[in-house]
């Protein structure tokens, strides 16, 4: 199988800087070592082509170029895990999103919006405030300037959203205990420390706390769950194609231009995702 495009996020980054091992992105076709004569970013050599068992390929949206789809497996996988199999969102949730204006982000929201859900997500600039709300957010949050759990507390009538999905990670998870009203549900998508204390407030509120990584199918050679994987992939590729979902690219670079694009998506420049065309 030959690549024509793959989309970058923070696991590229850090790819790139040899912070993260490549194996950890199995589930990609592009950052894999290969012999010495392929690209090189960072650290990383880049793979051009790869040997696929036919039962783990999903169709692309025909209404989409190569390009433009692949912006969407990564996003769209964990988005859709994250929503429907971990935070099991019904109609009418209050449902906050950390990083509505990212690539996960503002796939969840309209999934979101897709099924009733009220949302809300924190940004960091008017820019992505007016982008999340266009994607279905209900209220955007900018929490640079603005109190978080006030704004939340305000907006949902309660302790806090009956989900949250912390797509960001890091110290952001801790806060997200937070935000997270009594019996709620909270998941996350990025490696982080558990909060001082450690699980003292998630007990407290009777808080369901899980995780998703999409990656662990392909490394753990599981058949039944890379199966289930191609199946949500095809059901997005049916909501692309009927214009139910729609994937945002920011800005699409070459090899050479690979570094600076891992640059402004770690200073939080970007909006939507980032495709390294090959």
């Amino acid at each position: 199988m030959l690549v024509r495009a793959s989309a970058s996020g923070s696991l590229g980054c850090q790819v790139r800087l040899g912070i993260a091992p490549a194996k950890h992105t199995a589930c990609s076709p592009v950052p894999h070592p290969i012999s010495s004569t392929a690209p090189r970013v960072g650290r990383t050599r880049l793979r051009t082509a790869k040997v696929v068992h036919g039962a783990y390929v999903s169709k692309k949206p025909s209404s989409l170029d190569f390009v433009q789809a692949s912006a969407l497996p990564v996003v769209g996988l964990t988005a859709w895990e994250a929503v429907f199999d971990k935070g099991k969102v019904q109609s009418c949730d209050h449902v906050l999103v950390h990083g509505g204006a990212g690539g996960l982000g503002h796939i969840a929201i309209q999934y979101l919006s897709g099924i009733g859900a009220r949302t809300a997500t924190t940004v960091s600039s008017d820019i992505k405030a007016e982008f999340a709300l266009g994607m279905g957010a209900e209220l955007a949050i900018r929490y640079r300037s603005q109190d978080v759990n006030k704004e939340l507390k305000a907006w949902s009538g309660k302790d806090g959203a009956d989900v949250v999905f912390d797509f960001v990670g890091h110290d952001n998870f801790a806060r997200s205990f937070e935000h997270t009203a009594a019996y709620g549900r909270l998941v996350n998508t990025v490696v982080s420390e558990w909060p001082k204390g450690g699980n003292a407030m998630a007990e407290w509120k009777n808080l369901d706390v899980s995780f998703v990584n999409i990656g662990l199918p392909q490394i753990a050679r599981d058949h039944r769950n890379r199966l289930r994987q191609v199946k949500v992939l095809n059901e997005i590729a049916n909501m692309v194609d009927c214009g139910a979902l729609r994937a945002h690219i920011d800005r699409v670079v070459s090899f050479e231009g690979i570094g600076d694009a891992h640059q402004a998506l770690e200073a939080g420049e970007t909006i939507g995702r980032v495709v390294l065309r090959i």
